[in-house]
């Protein structure tokens, strides 16, 4: 349940040398990865065939740091003379606040004399302040507003300190296009991606923060309660606690946490979350509030509201005060993700606190689906005020090498795992109890903390855990309902366009009415509530923003299919 891992461990998605799409349960949507669609082979990657940016087909990448083939080397060597970066971590909820003292921290020093001197964002507004500011560090940690970034005024392309410093880091020709900002220039390589032959592997898993709720199994058996198989269910053992425990909070929701996407998914939402689009059947594309799951999954967290099984003030709560309401002993069932029994279990027999997690099962609706609408992850952006830019692009080769990626993922050889004959990660017995509490093994060990520019299929590895039994079913669970729809990130405007303008106006409305909808006190109320969201909407140009999008996704969509 436990809300700090958020997105982070959450977000995989291919960016294929061989392009895949995954089906999204829509007509319009390509094969799913058992029969991937393909787009140009690195070997005949163009800036005319590779996934486009939005306004260019992505002029990415001088041919002198083009690779026919993946990255899969290890790193070149780099220079070992001691330097340490500045840099902004634009996540307020990133897990650690400083860089070193840690098993990963200091052996990513030790082989590449890196040392990072870290700032972690306080709030959302902060990578702006420091843009307009005109003082950056040496590196930039970021998934959002990185277009604040992509500029040759602010930040280096990281073709050209390859060609200038590292010509032996290669990069495929897809991972430069799909990289690509909006002026076809490529200021960083996000991380946390797979290849579809990644993806077939059984081992690789999605993150452990996908959804999931956790119930205290001790009271469901105290109340005599049978399992719990889906929503209906669910329901009323919510209700029956309520009644059976009045001084309990029947179910913990918190607005900014994985729960409420959970929800969603589970009544079918097509539209990725960090888009919010999709295309109907008829490849006409839609801000979500026209899904009809989208009110579904509101009207039942309204319903749940109005019988007082949800709190509003809770929808709210900060990490801290979400730690609270599980440590007060007093708590029947979280929203959280797939790693909550695990970890809640682990937080309750390290504070002495009577009580038994269990995880629902993950399917408790066949409408369950996830869209991965990424193109990956984070990326590190490398400031023209860094001190040394040849060392910082050595430095994110390492990273990204294989050498890089199982040091920042698995660990070190002998204390956290070693390799069996395939090459896969065997645990040793204390980090394998250590992986069952996923926020607690990156503070102890660094492990997830610094994934620059790795390929998602290290972490999905290192997710198939024997030794979390639970975790390791829901993941398995998640992996048959995940789809993959890299596009959108090329059809969303460019920032400061006028429909960039309509998109932000729409967001905002968006976030601003869930919490609105779900706290209202009768059923007409609900629905008089949504009209006027969709009155609101209307008014702000969604008819006029969806047609815009359905002629770039129309464009966009196509690179994508065989050619």
């Amino acid at each position: 349940m436990r809300r700090t891992l958020n997105a982070a461990l959450a977000t995989v998605v291919i960016l294929p040398m061989v392009l895949a799409g995954c089906n999204s349960g829509t007509a319009s949507a390509p094969p799913t990865a058992s029969a991937a669609t393909t787009a140009p082979t690195a070997t005949t990657a163009s800036a005319a065939t590779a996934a486009p940016t939005a306004t260019t087909a992505a002029t990415a990448a001088p041919a002198t740091t083009v690779s026919k083939t993946a990255t899969t080397q290890a790193a070149s060597t780099t220079a070992a003379a001691p330097i340490t970066f500045t840099m902004f971590v634009n996540h307020t909820w990133f897990w650690v606040d400083s860089f070193g003292e840690r098993p990963i921290d200091d052996e990513i020093t030790k082989r590449t004399g890196v040392s990072l001197k870290i700032t972690k964002a306080s709030d959302d507004g902060q990578l702006g302040v420091l843009v307009a500011s005109g003082s950056l560090p040496d590196l930039i940690y970021t998934y959002k507003k990185a277009n604040l970034l992509t500029t040759p005024e602010l930040c280096y392309t990281w073709p050209e300190l390859i060609t200038k410093y590292d010509p032996g880091f290669t990069l495929t020709p897809y991972e430069l296009a799909v990289n690509s900002a909006a002026d076809g220039n490529v200021y960083t390589i996000r991380n946390m991606y797979f290849t579809p032959e990644e993806w077939a592997d059984p081992r690789a898993l999605p993150g452990s923060g996908l959804g999931g709720i956790d119930v205290r199994q001790d009271l469901m058996d105290k109340m005599g309660l049978p399992p719990i198989q889906n929503l209906t269910d669910f329901e009323n053992a919510l209700i029956k606690a309520k009644t059976a425990y009045p001084d309990y909070t029947p179910l913990l929701l918190n607005m900014g946490d994985i729960g409420i996407q959970y929800f969603y998914c589970l009544n079918g939402l097509r539209a990725g979350y960090s888009t919010n689009l999709y295309a109907d059947a008829n490849s006409q594309v839609h801000y979500r509030i026209d899904d009809p799951a989208y009110k579904a999954t509101l009207r039942y967290l309204n319903k749940l509201y109005r019988e007082g099984l949800i709190s509003a003030e809770m929808l709210t709560y900060n990490p801290e005060q979400v730690k609270g309401v599980l440590n007060s002993g007093k708590l029947f069932a979280g929203a959280g993700y797939a790693g909550s029994e695990e970890q809640d279990n682990s937080v309750y027999k390290a504070n002495n606190i009577d009580g038994t997690w269990k995880l629902l099962p993950t399917k408790m609706s066949d409408q369950l689906t996830y869209t991965d609408d990424s193109a990956g992850w984070a990326g590190v952006f490398i400031t023209k005020q860094c001190k040394d830019p040849g060392r910082a692009i050595k430095f994110m080769e390492f990273m990204k090498s294989v050498e890089g990626s199982e040091l920042t993922n698995w660990g070190i050889v002998g204390q956290q795992y070693n390799p069996d004959a395939q090459g896969y990660p065997v645990w040793t017995p204390d980090f394998a109890k250590l992986l069952t509490d996923p926020e607690n093994m990156i503070k102890k060990t660094g492990i997830s903390a610094w994934q620059f520019a790795a390929s998602g299929k290290y972490e999905g590895i290192r997710n198939y855990n024997p030794d979390a039994p639970t975790m390791l079913k829901a993941l398995q669970d998640w992996k048959t309902v995940y789809h993959f729809q890299p596009w959108w990130q090329q059809i969303v405007p460019e920032l400061g366009s006028d429909q960039d303008n309509t998109y932000t106006k729409l967001k905002q409305l968006d976030s601003d009415a869930q919490i609105q909808l779900i706290v209202q006190d009768s059923e007409s109320g609900f629905n008089a509530k949504f009209n006027d969201l969709v009155s609101k909407a209307n008014a702000m140009g969604m008819a006029d923003f969806d047609s815009w999008l359905t002629n770039r996704y129309a464009t966009v969509y196509a690179r994508y299919q065989n050619k």
